[in-house]
């Protein structure tokens, strides 16, 4: 289960996108990982993957046997966030999301939970807030929300 999520993101993470101005997205990145250091200092920081441009980032959290992966683009705009959003696909590796119907999440611009119809063990919350489109996986979704919503708080309102 971890391996098949890794390596969908390690491999999206070949992925080049357009560039832009890498200072303000790595100070984003950074800001989100601080956010998430602060608020869960009882979860271990496992890893860590920035894309070269700071377009995008991978990182795992862990508490014991849970954990929470992320996947965060910063796209140079919101049109561009809304097709990542709206084109993500991993189904190619493996991962099937179905949409969980009466799940709350109001994250920013758009967003949803899902769970992988193939892996019951895997759940997660794709979101889009203004230029930036993020895709966790967790064990349950309350740890899925939690992880979600610090991120939300951190990305600032375009």
């Amino acid at each position: 289960m971890f391996s098949k999520a890794v390596c969908c993101i390690w491999l999206l993470l070949g992925l080049g996108l357009a560039p832009a101005s890498t200072q303000n997205k790595s100070s984003l990145l950074d800001d989100i990982e601080h956010s998430i250091r602060q608020a869960k200092p009882d979860w271990r920081f496992a890893s860590k993957r920035v894309s070269k441009n700071k377009n995008h980032g991978t990182y795992r959290w862990e508490k014991g046997k849970s954990y929470v992966n992320i996947l965060i683009f910063v796209h140079n705009s919101a049109a561009e966030a809304t097709k990542t959003y709206h084109n993500f696909d991993l189904e190619a590796f493996g991962l099937k999301r179905k949409v969980l119907e009466g799940t709350v999440v109001d994250l920013g611009d758009e967003s949803y939970a899902w769970a992988d119809s193939n892996d019951v063990t895997t759940i997660g919350i794709d979101f889009r807030k203004g230029n930036v489109f993020v895709h966790l996986t967790a064990p349950t979704i309350e740890g899925a929300k939690e992880f979600a919503l610090l991120i939300a708080d951190a990305v600032p309102t375009s």
